[in-house]
């Protein structure tokens, strides 16, 4: 009779467990679906939501970018720093795609942080040297700086 207690309380966390990821991984489903069709603002929340809901780190790393992709498309002026805090984020969460690396310089670079955003692009470069965007990254926060520093005597009116 205990061995039969024992396996049905076993069985009973384990089917626990299961339905718990499986509500996971349908709150990603579904915020992937809301990203695929280009909804960013429903994709957002519902990351938010299944960020709140796993306890896996690798997942949480993965919604955090996800978030910030969402944030980064929307292509509303507050929202870019939205995903440059979400970006610093994944990247804190040791999110493994290089690219996070690129897209918080492009973030950070959107928001006028050109030395910060010249550090993100030279840290891409140095771990994907084959792609141009790297390189170009770096060369327009170097000019940004150099124009900011060097301003001309003409104003637009």
């Amino acid at each position: 009779m205990k061995y039969f207690v024992k396996i049905l309380l076993v069985s009973l966390f384990f089917l626990f467990v299961s339905q718990v990821c499986a509500q996971n991984t349908r709150k990603t489903k579904k915020a992937d679906k809301a990203f695929a069709v280009q909804q960013y603002f429903k994709a957002a929340e519902l990351y938010k939501k299944a960020y709140k809901k796993t306890k896996n780190r690798a997942l949480k790393a993965e919604i955090t970018f996800k978030q910030a992709e969402c944030y980064r498309l929307t292509g509303v002026d507050r929202d870019a720093k939205r995903a440059e805090s979400y970006y610093k984020r994944a990247i804190r969460a040791k999110y493994p795609d290089v690219i996070v690396y690129l897209r918080y310089a492009d973030m950070l670079k959107r928001n006028a942080k050109y030395g910060d955003a010249l550090q993100q692009y030279k840290k891409y470069v140095k771990l994907n040297p084959t792609d141009i965007r790297g390189e170009k990254g770096v060369k327009s926060c170097q000019l940004a700086m150099e124009w900011k520093v060097n301003a001309t005597r003409y104003q637009i009116a």
